[in-house]
């Protein structure tokens, strides 16, 4: 409606531009022509000039037509933008079936999703093949595409997010599952309350989220599982006989949280007692023995890489640097982060990793830890 009718004000423009050009120009001008000057003139055609008059009404004229052809065009550009914006805000917020293949499709709600979703999207940046990525969880779509915003900033626009059981078969075909390439099934966590049930739903009679919060692990064990036999179906019968696994060949998929004796090694999962770093380590070192290898690497005081303290005294000039461009002036090692030091107080360790994205400086008083092999 807006370009139809930008299209008609540019038309009544064109006529009256005629006329008046025809007014104020030569006797021997047509009008044919007179209309089609208007109408270069407007539209700042190639090889048009503004400054070419007999009279100075016709100078006028000119450069008036001229002048809001420029306007005519710049609200022409905003018109298609903003229509552009709300097709693309129409399909974010669809909830039509994603055709993609070769994809990483993220399943549930889970506070690692951010995270996960982060450390993804950050690892593009580093020349990581980019790939589509799609979530599927039972949250409603706009409050997940609202925290994606708020977290992750205009690269959030880069995932595709739909709402739907991801136990159902249906809802994963929406996804295209069966297309993936890589596949993380997260540990479901209720949200504003709601917990895992084996009711049925309108849509499905997988197991659905409801507002109880007496579930067994049993419960949630049995809901992933099915997820996993859900998609694994999708990629024998989407993909060739393909089949979830750690071979080159194979599907990638990991499980966030599943049984510890799980026939699968990549698709295993273990529970943990408690969230302490010591607990992570040891349980990814159990299902990922090349983890164990770095951490060997790290704290072997022998040989490989260590971590050491370098004071921002010794480098004065660096005061000045913010913190996310500091890793550029270690070329050998890797900051992790930094010991804030001050008299009559305790030491303060910093080494969360969105911190290292600050644009704040570091005071002489502090200590970066750095990851290198050199002292």
């Amino acid at each position: 409606m807006k370009l139809s009718s930008l299209v008609a004000f540019s038309w009544v423009l064109v006529m009256l531009g005629g006329v008046l050009v025809k007014w104020h120009g030569s006797s021997s001008l047509s009008w044919p022509h007179a209309f089609f000057r208007a109408y270069t003139l407007l539209n700042n055609a190639p090889g048009v000039s503004v400054v070419e008059g007999e009279t100075a009404g016709a100078l006028l004229i000119a450069n008036s037509l001229f002048i809001t052809g420029i306007f005519t065009f710049a609200v022409a550009l905003g018109v298609v933008s903003s229509g552009m914006q709300v097709a693309l805000f129409r399909v974010l917020a669809a909830n039509h079936r994603v055709i993609e293949e070769g994809h990483i499709l993220v399943l549930n709600w889970s506070s690692s999703l951010l995270p996960v979703l982060r450390q993804i999207l950050s690892a593009y940046k580093d020349g990581i093949q980019r790939r589509p990525i799609v979530v599927l969880t039972a949250r409603e779509q706009a409050k997940v595409r609202q925290q994606l915003e708020e977290e992750l900033g205009p690269v959030s626009r880069r995932v595709i997010v739909r709402t739907g059981n991801p136990s159902s078969l249906r809802d994963l075909i929406k996804v295209s599952a069966g297309q993936a390439r890589h596949i993380l099934i997260l540990q479901p966590q209720p949200d504003n309350s709601t917990a895992l049930s084996s009711s049925s739903s309108s849509s499905s009679s997988s197991p659905t989220w409801t507002s109880s919060m007496n579930f067994s692990v049993e419960e949630v064990r049995n809901y992933v599982s099915t997820q996993v036999a859900c998609v694994q179906a999708l990629v024998e019968i989407e993909q060739g006989g393909r089949k979830l696994g750690k071979n080159r060949e194979d599907v990638h998929g990991i499980v966030q949280v599943a049984q510890a004796q799980a026939p699968d090694p990549v698709l295993g999962f273990t529970f943990l007692s408690s969230k302490s770093f010591e607990d992570r380590v040891l349980t990814m070192s159990a299902m990922q023995p090349g983890i164990a290898e770095v951490y060997q690497e790290i704290l072997d005081q022998a040989t490989g890489a260590e971590i050491y303290l370098h004071s921002m005294w010794r480098c004065p000039w660096l005061q000045e640097v913010p913190i996310r461009e500091l890793d550029k002036y270690f070329s050998d090692g890797v900051m992790l982060g930094w010991v804030m030091e001050e008299e009559g107080k305790e030491q303060r360790v910093s080494m969360d990793p969105m911190l290292l994205n600050s644009d704040a400086t570091l005071p002489l008083n502090a200590r970066v830890i750095l990851l290198t092999h050199n002292k």
